[in-house]
């Protein structure tokens, strides 16, 4: 099943395990409804598989209001946990390090967002969404250390938190691979760098003794050319047969 992403206004999903939800234009500021309209109204509806459950985990979260002042008139978000109750209403800001985590009491789960005619935007929010099943259940899956959900091994290494806000035991240990398609690129490329070097390095080897040769035959043709030069290398070969033979003759005295 592959992870989906809803960034447009609302959505189903039935088919898949995990995803992420986006509110519009995320992370761009969310933005008010169009002129003469009272609201926007996003909604996502979540199904999975039945003995499973939903666990919700918003990353990101920066909404006008204050829950526990002004309320959230502007712009809030409403998640339905369960079908018997009313829906949570979350607005205001979330800190780096709060947890905000839900889970549905069944296999299904919706979402909304709703910005007033009053909105004057604010990032929104993303979140992350996994087919759970509890820990008092058996799991021939991967078993979150810390929070105990049971999840699809394939989950593992996706850079999700699909344990919850504060589990990351899915993503440790995680093994970087490099996609067959890059590796094959890479070697291509060095097998064609090696090839370009050693051609550079043919002719410039080539060139070199081919200046060489040029310039050992200009200095034998200047040696030929020049009858004076071979007359007095061989004075010069002369004057030293002589003074060999003239200590030689000394010695023997």
């Amino acid at each position: 099943m592959v992870p989906e992403k809803l960034i447009d206004c609302g959505g189903n999903v039935s088919s898949s395990n995990n995803g992420e939800i986006l509110s519009p234009n995320f992370p761009l500021n969310y933005d008010s409804p169009t002129r003469g309209m009272p609201s926007k109204t996003c909604n996502w509806y979540i199904n999975v598989r039945p003995n499973y459950k939903i666990m919700l985990n918003f990353e990101i979260f920066s909404f006008e209001g204050d829950p526990a002042g002004r309320g959230c008139s502007a712009a809030v978000v409403r998640v339905w946990n369960t079908k018997d109750q009313p829906p949570l209403e979350l607005c205001g800001e979330k800190g780096s390090k709060d947890k905000w985590e839900f889970l549905s009491e069944s296999n299904e789960m919706r979402l909304s967002f709703i910005s007033a005619e009053k909105s004057v935007g604010a990032q929104g929010f993303k979140a992350t969404w996994t087919e759970v099943s509890l820990p008092k259940n058996p799991c021939n899956e991967f078993r979150c250390s810390k929070s105990k959900y049971c999840i699809p091994k394939k989950l593992q290494c996706n850079k999700r938190a699909n344990c919850g806000a504060d589990d990351d035991s899915d993503e440790k240990n995680c093994v970087v691979e490099v996609p067959v398609d890059l590796w094959f690129c890479s070697l291509v490329a060095s097998l064609a760098a090696s090839v370009v070097l050693t051609m550079v390095l043919c002719v410039w080897c080539m060139r070199r003794r081919s200046r060489h040769r040029r310039h050992h035959s200009r200095h034998l043709a200047r040696l030929h050319a020049s009858p004076g030069s071979l007359r007095s290398l061989a004075g010069q070969q002369h004057v030293c047969d002589e003074l060999g033979q003239r200590f030689a003759s000394v010695d023997s005295v």
